[in-house]
């Protein structure tokens, strides 16, 4: 039964004898409450009842914990996983959750094992893992919710460089998902020479015509692209997408021939058309 529902219930059953108001005297004295206190009103045999609930501890958890981590086993103090009060490892095991146990009584988590080494070892002592497994490691923590981890390997070269190419890549209108469209159109176009053709409209702002006989209707070679990007706030233009989109395939290994400069719409009347196009070339074999 919760505190709260204890105390009305102590509360309605109790036939507590009220007290007639008395005027205050004339001169001006302390006045005290009329409503008697709180331990008194309830009973002592409540007030008792209701403390023992008040002190109740969660049920006496194991001080050792073992962990199967995508099947790699691990053994620590329940107090080394519970020393970031905020983060997901400190959640799974104050006691408050149920937690899911293998056939041999270990903590179940399905994350990658090899990594969860390099975790712990932060809990312990406050090592940072080495660069060549950093970046995995950096993905755990986020998914633990080590924010104290996380912003410790920011002093980690290779780990800096990778979130300052996050942060640039966020300038840009959901960049991750136009990239994968981007390289799966390259795969289709390049069914007959293993070369696949990009045609990208970027547009950082919405192009709005000031000529007033201008025809928004005319045959933009925008309208012939595979792919539209935009608008977006930063103030990176259109060549910077395009050069970020090529970095960044070139880094995961594909065979990229840069674009030679964006391509400018020809119409014009009362006004040029300010809508660009570019074209990346993605080479497959």
């Amino acid at each position: 039964m919760e505190v709260e529902e204890l105390e009305e219930e102590f509360e309605e059953e109790e036939d507590i004898p009220t007290v007639p108001d008395i005027p205050p005297p004339s001169q001006s004295k302390p006045r005290h409450s009329r409503r008697r206190s709180h331990k008194h009103r309830l009973g002592e045999h409540a007030v008792t009842v209701i403390e023992n609930l008040k002190n109740q501890q969660l049920p006496q958890l194991d001080p050792i914990v073992t962990l199967n981590v995508g099947g790699v086993y691990y053994t620590t103090l329940r107090t080394t996983l519970l020393r970031y009060p905020d983060s997901m490892l400190a959640a799974m095991f104050s006691g408050r959750h149920k937690p899911q146990l293998d056939n041999r009584g270990a903590h179940v988590i399905d994350r990658n094992g090899r990594y969860f080494g390099y975790i712990l070892e932060f809990l312990r002592s406050g090592t940072l893992p080495s660069s060549d497994v950093a970046s995995g490691v950096l993905s755990e923590a986020r998914y633990y919710a080590l924010d104290e981890l996380e912003e410790a390997m920011h002093i980690l070269p290779s780990i800096s460089a990778q979130i300052v190419k996050e942060n640039h890549r966020a300038q840009f209108p959901d960049y991750e998902e136009n990239k994968r469209r981007i390289l799966q159109i390259a795969m289709e176009n390049a069914t007959v020479t293993k070369s696949g053709d990009v045609i990208i409209y970027a547009f950082r702002t919405e192009f709005v015509p000031k000529a007033s006989n201008f025809n928004m209707n005319h045959h933009c070679s925008a309208d012939q692209a595979h792919i539209s990007i935009g608008p977006w706030e930063s103030i990176a233009d259109e060549e910077t997408l395009i050069k970020c989109i090529e970095s960044d395939l070139i880094d995961e290994h594909f065979k990229v021939k840069f674009h030679e400069g964006k391509r400018r719409c020809k119409y014009f009347c009362g006004q040029s058309c300010q809508k660009c196009t570019f074209r990346i070339q993605v080479m497959f074999g």
